[in-house]
């Protein structure tokens, strides 16, 4: 029976500092990552500032083919809303471009409502290079104590970025070849 006791509590004291630690980590965070792809801005700057053409080159959408998409408001720009209901792959949230500067920038408000509520600015940006554009799309926010946990056992910006740089692969391959 004693060491049952000593189990208990050795696993009550490790679960402690784990919540310990998750807790005096940052909560911040910013994930970005950022591709090199051969088309103007003005080509470009569409499939971000719809979300309906996003959703041509979103990498979630694959992570649950059955979810409930809506959109509401305009079609492009500020205002224009993307609201999906999936399942534990991708969650549920709602997307509304905040802020659009043609050509060049797409602010994003993404609230996660779950598997975990919180709030974070999207941002896609669009600078002009000699043999293309460089579109760089990142997120930032603050981390509530879950995804803390979480993230001292799994990388989030490795598995943030990983879609990011798939989505962003994507928009390369439609921008360059028409197709997906």
């Amino acid at each position: 029976m004693i060491y049952v006791l000593y189990a208990v509590g050795s696993i009550a004291a490790l679960m402690g500092l784990v919540v310990l630690i998750a807790v005096l980590r940052s909560s911040n965070f910013r994930i970005a990552r950022s591709q090199l792809i051969n088309a103007s801005p003005h080509k470009l700057f569409p499939y971000i500032n719809n979300l309906r053409k996003f959703q041509e080159w979103n990498p979630y959408r694959d992570k649950d083919p059955s979810a409930r998409n809506e959109f509401s408001g305009p079609e492009a720009g500020p205002g224009a809303v993307f609201r999906w209901i999936g399942d534990a792959n991708v969650g549920e949230g709602i997307m509304t471009i905040e802020k659009s500067v043609p050509d060049s920038a797409v602010h994003v408000d993404l609230e996660f409502l779950r598997p975990f509520p919180g709030h974070n600015a999207v941002a896609f940006t669009l600078e002009p290079q000699s043999d293309g554009t460089v579109v760089s799309w990142s997120m930032a926010g603050r981390y509530a104590l879950v995804p803390k946990i979480v993230g001292l056992f799994i990388s989030m910006d490795r598995m943030i970025g990983g879609d990011f740089e798939a989505g962003l692969t994507r928009l390369k391959t439609l921008a360059e070849t028409g197709a997906v």
